[in-house]
């Protein structure tokens, strides 16, 4: 087909590749939905279609191999990429809950401690927004390190954006500032109620062992694959919004017997930490693995020192 050429080196352009089949079927579409067939509005049309299709589906990749496992590098280039949801990690889940739904948290009865947070979060002018991010193959994290008024979380899921430049990347999580993200638009009708604010919110909440309301999050020592963040995200999204139709009804998690086992077995996972940090105080007397630790040191000291420097600027 004619046209195939110059439809590729449009998308080309604008760093967008796509699979050849795909393509061939889009411009075919186009044709027999509109009555015109020049070049350029056929390029435009199939942009747009490419704004709002999955890139799941599709199967593309543009992020270097293993990206989401590397403890601290930077990857350089131009990145279309998806954003299939997004969550302002600044303030409490449940407090953006209640904005959802309209609640009225002054007539909430809460504990003095939840009061507390959800004044604290109306006070606060800065946000840090966390990006579920992929290329099609690879999921990845977007940090919003520095602030990106581009950058909301009213975006649509699925919407798409360019990241480009030179990106610190930590386990798996990109380093954006207003430099080095452009929204670009579009949607996936699949993923707007599944990953809306407010499932993705009770998602959030959903993950937490204890009333969030009351006790900080608690680590899960399950999660430890940098490429499992999007199904720790998604979990239990449907069951919990069929279970209440507000945010004030919502049956937050109670401790069950079960959840009392796993507390016990979080205790007996920290009682063998001392046992470990001996050994590994045993195992950093040889050379080699003393200058593997050093390094691996180095790099937790890096990731630390740049949250620090963002948290001093909020």
């Amino acid at each position: 087909m004619q046209l195939v050429l110059p439809v590729r080196r449009y998308l080309t352009n604008r760093h967008i590749t796509v699979p050849e089949d795909w393509l061939s079927a889009c411009i075919n579409w186009v044709l027999s939905e509109y009555s015109q067939n020049n070049v350029p509005f056929i390029q435009e049309q199939v942009y747009q279609e490419w704004l709002h299709a999955d890139l799941t589906e599709l199967g593309t990749c543009c992020l270097p191999p293993q990206t989401q496992d590397q403890p601290s590098t930077t990857i350089t280039g131009y990145f279309p990429l998806q954003m299939n949801l997004v969550r302002d990690i600044s303030e409490p889940a449940y407090a953006q809950l209640l904005k959802v739904e309209d609640a009225d948290t002054e007539n909430m009865t809460v504990s003095a401690t939840q009061n507390h947070m959800t004044q604290t979060a109306r006070e606060k002018a800065d946000r840090m927004l966390m990006l579920e991010l992929t290329d099609g193959t690879t999921v990845v994290e977007g940090m919003e390190y520095r602030p990106a008024p581009n950058l909301s979380v009213d975006l649509s899921p699925g919407t798409k954006v360019l990241v480009y430049g030179t990106i610190k990347v930590r386990r798996g999580i990109l380093f954006l500032t207003q430099q080095n993200i452009t929204v670009l638009g579009g949607k996936v009708m699949d993923l707007l109620e599944k990953n809306d604010q407010r499932n993705t919110l009770i998602a959030a909440l959903n993950t937490q062992d204890t009333d969030p309301r009351e006790q900080p999050r608690r680590y899960n020592y399950n999660n430890t694959q940098p490429g499992t963040r999007s199904s720790s995200t998604t979990t239990g999204t449907v069951g919990a919004r069929s279970q209440s139709s507000s945010a004030a009804s919502i049956a937050l998690p109670t401790t069950t017997e079960d959840e009392e086992f796993d507390f016990f077995d979080d205790e007996i996972f920290e009682s063998g930490f001392d046992q470990n940090m001996a050994l590994e105080s045993e195992l950093i007397q040889d050379p080699a693995v003393n200058h593997e630790f050093n390094e691996d040191l180095a790099l937790e000291n890096e990731f630390d020192e740049d949250l620090d420097e963002f948290m001093s600027q909020m």
